[in-house]
């Protein structure tokens, strides 16, 4: 008898644990799959956290009112593991989501976070209401067990089941095997737990099971994934690549955005790529003695200089997968060996780098996802740190034509804090001359430019110390 209970106690707590790991790993499998939607800031992040934290206590309250009235405690697990089980593999669905939030689009819901907030309510907080209830029904098999202990136990268990689920499910699975493999898995694990907690095996639950277990497989399936030419998803991106029919260009997509593009044939790039090769690095490469030390910070597909294999390049990408995948799918060559790829978060490798360089590029040039800790004056001025004297740094920011907007106008001044002085003009210009005409609301690619030069002094102009004749004079004369 007492082996029975031994064992009882045994199954009810791994459960418990399975509950805890299914729970968190789903949590940090939503915060990944809505990056491309609406970027990994802390504001969408709050409402995955809070479609989660809100659900999972109410769920704790719920089942600890419930009554074995009309059922039994084994029969409410059950079913609330059979109702949380097609929630979670639709929502942890990459293909599903795709068609969701582009259905959201259409209807003309067009703010991200309003966005969030419908997937939320309709596929987060059912399932995670239903899986809350676990941890109070369990206490109920424990009829003759000092309360408080029990508790105590029991909610040890769940939470080094989150651990688990927090730790595991970032750093091994969806590293090694992608984020949709690991949805696979969470789904699996829920199955078995249906199945575990089944006293008999009936054909309709069985059926259920294995409908549900199809379409998580199908949806998360390679063949899936390849049609929809991902080449990697792991925790850091959702790496594509799309081919233009008429240009014969290859377009490297990072979170469903472009985030660089290459052509095999011709060695084109993106305009403004070229543009900072034509008009910063080659000049720059002319007036300088030895080789470029080039950073880049964001890898943008590794296009700046993939021709080039006379100066060193640096590309810094915290996405370790970023490089085999531009081997394969973009370049379609290997990085030669003047190159190399760094797989660090932009501002640790600048924390602790101690090289510095002759030309800087930042190329983040994200659509809707702005890294809000790559656009402060600390950041800045880390860059400006290991800028050699006589260097160059580009900037490219998603922005207004002019700065007409508070992002154009604050990202200026941000820079200008800085790094003054600077130049600013929309990478519309080089392709359209300097003659453009569009509404200062137009979003356009923004290259912000910056020489550095040794300790020069500067006197700003005013009305009682005033040397611009004297100046502009003096630079006409030496341009001569």
């Amino acid at each position: 008898m007492h082996n029975r209970s031994s064992l009882l106690a045994f199954v009810l707590l791994t459960l418990v644990f399975i509950e805890g790991y299914i729970v968190l790993a789903y949590e940090l499998i939503a915060l990944r799959l809505v990056v491309p939607y609406a970027g990994s800031g802390a504001n969408s992040s709050s409402i995955i956290i809070a479609a989660v934290l809100l659900p999972l206590a109410l769920g704790y309250q719920s089942g600890g009112l419930f009554k074995n009235k009309t059922r039994t405690f084994r029969q409410k697990l059950l079913l609330n593991f059979s109702l949380a089980l097609p929630f979670l593999v639709l929502g942890a669905s990459y293909l599903f989501l795709d068609i969701f939030f582009k259905a959201l689009i259409t209807i003309g819901i067009h703010n991200p976070l309003m966005q969030i907030s419908i997937y939320s309510t309709f596929f987060i907080m059912p399932p995670v209401y239903w899986l809350g209830q676990t941890v109070p029904l369990i206490t109920n098999f424990y009829r003759k067990a000092h309360i408080p202990a029990l508790t105590g136990r029991i909610l040890l268990i769940s939470t080094l089941g989150s651990l688990l689920g927090s730790l595991f499910t970032t750093l091994v699975l969806m590293s090694y095997i992608g984020v949709h493999r690991t949805a696979f898995i969470v789904a699996v694990l829920l199955i078995i737990l249906v199945m575990a907690i089944s006293k008999k095996k009936h054909i309709l639950r069985l059926t259920y099971m294995g409908v549900i277990g199809l379409l998580c497989y199908g949806l998360n399936s390679t063949y899936f994934i390849n049609k929809k030419r991902i080449h990697s998803f792991n925790q850091y991106n959702l790496v594509q690549t799309q081919d233009e029919a008429d240009s014969h260009m290859r377009y490297f997509m990072l979170n469903g955005k472009a985030a660089g593009a290459y052509n095999t044939d011709t060695g084109d790039k993106l305009y403004y790529i070229q543009h900072i090769e034509d008009y910063y690095l080659k000049p720059l490469a002319k007036v300088t003695e030895h080789p470029l030390d080039i950073l880049v910070l964001g890898g943008g597909g590794m296009t700046l200089g993939s021709d080039d294999t006379e100066n060193y390049y640096s590309y810094v990408e915290i996405d370790p997968h970023l490089e085999d995948v531009t081997e394969k799918h973009l370049l379609k060559k290997p990085l030669t060996p003047n190159k190399k790829f760094i797989p660090l978060p932009i501002r640790q490798f600048l924390a602790t780098n101690t090289q510095k360089y002759d030309l800087i590029v930042l190329d983040i040039n994200d659509w809707e996802n702005v890294p809000a800790h790559l656009m402060t004056e600390e950041f800045f001025l880390d860059v400006k740190k290991v800028l050699k004297n006589k260097g160059i740094f580009v900037a490219m920011f998603l922005s207004t034509a002019e700065p007409s907007s508070d992002f154009a106008r604050n990202i200026s001044a941000t820079l200008a804090r800085s790094l003054f002085p600077f130049n600013r003009y929309p990478a519309h210009t080089i392709s359209n001359g300097l003659g453009y005409d569009f509404k200062d609301t137009f979003l356009d690619t923004v290259i912000h430019v910056y020489y550095k030069e040794h300790d020069i002094e500067v006197a700003p102009y005013n009305d009682l110390k005033n040397r611009a004749y004297f100046d502009s004079f003096k630079q006409i004369k030496s341009s001569n």
